[in-house]
């Protein structure tokens, strides 16, 4: 039986995170094992509430459930969901990796960057003779970010410089913020400094663009350099000077450190592999990468993507579309389902949507649980390796559904559904890297969380919509259903009548006796109460089945499942009733002396030609109930 290894980590590493799990998923390739990927795509330009709401994803799975947990430390920047990832993992009991992250019993496997980073600080120091340097890190609290500026403090000091306050910069890891430090830098300083050096790639491709937007030139007028060598920075013009953290090699490791854990084989606490300086074009040096190569071969491929990109956009919006398109729960299965099961689109070919079963009421005015989740999931639809799965329910504890405990190994993606504080579910995606690496994922996701307000609204709608039939359809006097819900009722038995998937079930005819005689000798206020009286007596009798009136004093029920199984019962245990109200005579009050006509007929291929028929003979059968009624034999 194959292991199932937990997987925790911030989707925006994104290159990082993908090439981890290939290396991962390398060295995993002959050890039975399903890895579990939860993505949180929670980030510093959210609010407390929405970056809590996000981070729900890291309390959805049932760690009881797996073998192993793995943290991938890098792009985890919110001491809240570590600590919480850290506690379950250890209350779990289950062996565990941290991956840039040092805790307490747990296998600590990361890349020294410090190794990295000192090539690359001496690099600009001894070779380009910078000696004027500012520094633009992540956040303030990032083990990261920090490392990367203790070291470049301590190289520039053991060359008898100085990093000064003034020129350390944060930008929280956001390209926006970074645009504002280079705004403020460029005001408060007489000139440029000879270096920027960046906490990540990302940062330095901005710096050195919102640079160019400036008309300065790197690394002519100022070098910058990255860090994580991440591909798009390679083939951005001027590439950026970075350090590889070489993210495959710590999948291989955390792969084969699973594999002797899980296998009661010791594995040392602490594992580590050194970082690399890899000098680009923004430093001024020859680039050993070769980005020029680089470039085309990206343009050569930016067909495929503009294709790819339009392909995903096209499929969103016929999944919104499917989605906007239900007023009710019930109705998401069967909108969706026809999208999801004629085509492979940018979802790939498995892929589940699922519902937390509150999200049923939502159109109710409940009050739903705050960061919290269900034991049970309603798996809305979803494939299979292309297969249309059957599955209607998943626990938690599963997650997945259809999953083969003795197949081939998978990747299962898990992204965050919300709305609010309502955690009502998650995609479900397989395999397939590239929705990591395309970021179409995190847009599935996005969308989805987006459509579910208007889809929430629309249910509002329809319940709303439903109260206000419901009024429409009610008898003022007796509250049961009126005429006007008779006639659409009858409308929807008779399709299924005609279609034949109409369940067994009785028509019954009733009239109520003398209420013209009381209307005319005690007034209309006692006729009113011996309607409803009566009325009582036939929904006390024939508790499960609908009951209309009709006209001012008949009504019908249909009889159905129990109270179809026993109709002839039912039917003489009130007429016995009726009988004994009768014989006490004026002892009973004048309302509560009911006397009901009835006539009971169900569906006979011998007698019934059509469906109307059924309907005849019960009001036959009614009028000559009432006619022995008022004339009984001698």
């Amino acid at each position: 039986m194959k292991k199932r290894i937990a997987v925790f980590a911030n989707g925006w590493t994104t290159e990082n995170l993908i090439n981890f799990m290939k290396g991962l998923k390398e060295s995993l390739t002959d050890f039975p094992s399903d890895i579990f990927l939860f993505l949180s795509y929670g980030s510093y330009g959210q609010s407390e509430f929405d970056l809590r709401a996000e981070s729900m994803t890291y309390r959805l799975p049932d760690l009881s459930s797996f073998d192993a947990a793995v943290i991938f430390g890098c792009g985890l920047n919110f001491k809240q969901d570590i600590d919480y990832i850290y506690s379950t993992v250890d209350n779990a009991k289950i062996p565990a990796i941290s991956v840039g992250l040092d805790h307490p019993g747990h296998i600590h496997i990361f890349t020294d960057n410090t190794v990295g980073m000192y090539s690359l600080c001496n690099h600009v120091i001894e070779k380009h003779g910078v000696r004027d340097v500012v520094f633009i890190g992540g956040s303030q609290d990032n083990e990261d970010s920090n490392t990367r500026l203790n070291v470049l403090r301590e190289c520039m000091t053991s060359h008898g410089l100085e990093l000064k306050d003034p020129d350390i910069y944060y930008s929280n890891w956001e390209i926006s913020q970074v645009k504002e430090v280079i705004e403020h830098m460029l005001k408060e300083r007489d000139s440029l400094p000879q270096a920027i050096i960046c906490a990540n790639d990302p940062i330095a491709t901005h710096v050195s663009l919102f640079l160019s937007e400036n008309s300065y030139d790197v690394p002519k007028d100022v070098i910058v350099t990255g860090f994580d060598n991440l591909s798009e920075s390679q083939t951005y013009y001027p590439s950026i000077s970075s350090v590889d953290q070489n993210y495959p090699k710590l999948g291989n490791i955390a792969g084969d450190s699973l594999i002797k854990l899980l296998g009661g084989v010791e594995v040392s606490e602490s594992i580590s592999i050194e970082s690399e300086f890899i000098p680009g074009e923004s430093c001024g040096c020859n680039d050993c990468r070769d980005s020029d190569l680089l470039r085309r071969n990206l343009a050569h491929k930016r067909p495929y993507a503009i294709q790819r990109e339009y392909g995903i956009s096209g499929r969103l919006y016929t999944f919104e579309h499917a989605i906007m398109r239900s007023g009710e729960y019930r109705e998401l299965s069967g909108n969706l389902k026809p999208m999801i099961s004629t085509s492979t689109g940018s979802e790939g070919n498995t892929f589940y949507i699922m519902l937390d079963p509150l999200f049923a009421d939502l159109g109710k005015d409940i009050v739903l649980p705050e960061f919290k989740y269900s034991d049970e999931f309603d798996v809305i639809s979803g494939k299979n390796q292309g297969v249309m799965s059957t599955a209607k329910k998943v626990s938690r504890s599963l997650l997945v559904p259809d999953t083969d405990p003795e197949g081939e190994n998978r990747i299962y993606m898990i992204g965050q559904l919300h709305l609010d504080s309502f955690a009502c579910g998650y995609l479900v995606f397989a395999d397939d890297l590239k929705m990591l690496e395309e970021n179409s994922l995190f847009m599935f996701v996005n969308r989805t969380n987006r459509i579910l307000v208007i889809l929430k609204r629309n249910m509002q709608l329809t319940e709303l919509n439903n109260k206000l039939s419901a009024l429409m359809e009610q008898d003022a006097l007796t509250k049961v259903k009126n005429r006007t819900a008779y006639d659409k009722y009858l409308r929807n038995l008779e399709r299924d009548f005609i279609e034949g998937e109409n369940k067994p079930f009785a028509v019954i005819f009733f009239d109520i006796n003398d209420l013209k005689a009381i209307n005319d000798r005690h007034g209309h206020e006692k006729g009113d109460a011996y309607i409803k009286n009566s009325c009582r007596l036939i929904c006390n009798t024939f508790k499960h089945s609908p009951v209309f009136r009709i006209g001012g004093d008949e009504f019908v029920t249909i009889a159905q499942n129990d109270d179809y199984d026993n109709r002839h019962e039912l039917l003489t245990s009130m007429r016995e009733h009726m009988e004994a109200l009768k014989t006490r005579g004026d002892s009973v009050p004048l309302t509560e002396r009911i006397s009901i006509a009835s006539g009971m007929a169900e569906y006979d291929r011998t007698l019934d030609e059509d469906f109307s028929s059924i309907f005849k003979r019960a009001d036959e059968l009614m009028y000559e109930n009432k006619y022995n009624m008022k004339n009984p034999k001698a």
